[in-house]
């Protein structure tokens, strides 16, 4: 995959601007659709600055038990990546009861990722 023009910090720019949009359009499908994919532009350790609100403020407004899953997911992935996995634990475990619910096989995918990550990565490894 090619690194987007103007590196990370341009995509993490990008994806905050594209947040906005909907947001202030109260298009909340739209901005779940982003929300997601906030934690996308984050790094291990890095405070996740205010990403994490963000994405809640999107998954407080969703009433679709399959977005809420998504962004349940989302959310562990942003806690995570920040350092805090006890946060991201309870979203995790949420998006696995959400999947569950769901029952569709895309989004235990998601969710399992999501509790994958919150239970071991660089964080939690003995040799990270």
């Amino acid at each position: 995959m090619d690194a987007p023009p103007g590196g990370p910090d341009a995509a993490r720019a990008a994806l905050l601007a594209a947040y906005y949009a909907p947001a202030t359009a109260g298009d909340a499908a739209g901005l779940a659709a982003v929300a997601v994919k906030l934690p996308g532009g984050q790094y291990f350790g890095v405070h996740p600055g205010r990403i994490p609100a963000l994405i809640h403020a999107a998954y407080a407004d969703a009433t679709d038990p399959a977005q809420r899953c998504r962004l349940a997911a989302a959310l562990a992935r942003a806690w995570v990546y920040g350092g805090d996995t006890a946060q991201a634990v309870t979203f995790a475990e949420e998006a696995l009861a959400l999947a569950d619910a769901v029952g569709r096989p895309g989004r235990h995918r998601g969710s399992l990722d999501a509790a994958l990550v919150t239970r071991w990565g660089p964080t939690t490894s003995p040799s990270g």
